[in-house]
């Protein structure tokens, strides 16, 4: 005779069966958390970023800033036994410019280790302005390129030649938007690059074209200057009105030039000397963005008019003294005797790489601003 089992008993199995599936299904759940978890803290813990020197196998690391935290940079306490052991194994004798972008993300992501080898990372710089005297500016025109090349003609071994102070060797620099041939310059060997800027640039020298890569950071200070890509686009654009109307240029001639400065100029600057096709006309695109927020985070100075404790410091680091840098080019980029065919909203949706970028150099400024005006308070000390 077979028994039936009662409803109640049916009930307990199957209550069992599901708190039996649940409890594995939680144990597999948490330990994969678990590792998750630590490979995230073994991630987190990774500080020292590697690169390549070759410019077609570069890995680009950017620093990733998070506008919704508020870091304490004076904060001291807060790193375990473990994080300290890290911390003090970051190895600062590495690129120049592997350390500029170092400094500047455990600035902001990791205060509490940026603090305590906050004396290194001065000391490193420091050791670097006093004894690299040559200096590469990226200009970026209509950012202030010219006041700046006019001071540095006045304190520094520059060009004697009219212009801002960019070399026509090689045409490096020569501005290829407005005063050079339309083109592509004779490419370097990337293993020479930097012994053959040293054969042709003085102490201090200005690029209006796109950047020579790798850097060349044993040997040169790089700097940049900033200005809000909407208005410089449209301020350039006038600019350009002016050249083509005195250099008889043909409407292809024109149009080529005008397309460059209208559309994200900033990022192609930094990023077109690394591709393999043209370079001149090259497009960069949002996969670009990357590539060009690491080339920044190396850079040693980027200079912002509106920065006004800062400028002044970073001014007298780079070896102007006290200095001032006019900026006349305040003017956001129209006037009574130009008329843009196109609104303000058509020049930021063009330029929607350049804007990102601009923030991400901001947010960098200001993690530098702390750094340097802490520098400054130590060497007013030290006096």
């Amino acid at each position: 005779m077979v028994m039936m089992a009662s409803p109640f008993h049916i009930s307990t199995v199957i209550l069992a069966t599901i708190a039996l599936i649940t409890l594995l299904v939680s144990t597999v759940v948490s330990s994969r958390l678990k590792s998750v978890s630590a490979a995230s803290h073994d991630d987190h813990r990774q500080l020292v970023l590697t690169g390549s020197n070759d410019p077609k196998t570069i890995q680009f690391k950017t620093i990733q800033l998070r506008p919704d935290v508020n870091y304490d940079y004076n904060q001291t306490e807060g790193i375990n036994a473990e994080d300290r052991v890290v911390c003090d194994q970051i190895d600062l004798n590495i690129d120049p410019g592997e350390v500029n972008r170092l400094r500047r993300r455990l600035a902001h992501e990791n205060p509490p280790c940026f603090q305590r080898r906050f004396s290194d990372f001065a000391n490193h710089f420091r050791t670097r302005i006093n004894d690299v005297k040559n200096h590469l500016n990226l200009h970026i025109p209509k950012a202030g390129g010219t006041a700046f090349c006019s001071l540095a003609r006045s304190m520094k071994d520059t060009f004697p030649l009219p212009g801002n102070c960019f070399s026509i060797n090689h045409e490096f620099g020569m501005p290829l938007w407005c005063c050079s041939e339309f083109a592509d310059r004779q490419e370097w060997d990337p293993a020479n690059v930097c012994n053959a800027l040293d054969q042709i640039l003085p102490e201090f020298s200005m690029n209006e074209n796109y950047l020579d890569h790798p850097l060349c950071q044993n040997n040169r200070l790089y700097s940049i200057l900033l200005r809000n890509p909407v208005d410089r686009a449209m301020s350039q654009e006038r600019h350009l009105s002016r050249f083509s109307l005195n250099g008889n240029w043909t409407m292809d001639k024109y149009s080529a030039r005008l397309e460059l400065t209208r559309k994200n100029y900033i990022t192609w600057a930094l990023t077109s000397g690394l591709t393999d096709g043209e370079k001149a006309t090259f497009i960069p695109q949002r996969e670009h963005m990357d590539g060009a927020k690491d080339i920044l985070s190396r850079f040693d100075f980027l200079l912002e008019f509106t920065s006004k404790s800062c400028l002044p410091v970073m001014m007298g680091l780079m070896g102007f003294g006290n200095a001032t840098l006019p900026h006349d080019n305040v003017n956001a980029g129209g006037d009574n005797h130009f008329l843009f065919k196109f609104d303000r909203e058509q020049y930021r949706a063009w330029n929607l790489l350049d804007i990102e970028l601009y923030e991400y150099a901001r947010k960098l400024a200001l993690l530098d601003c702390d750094f340097f005006l802490r520098l400054d308070e130590e060497e007013a000390l030290i006096r």
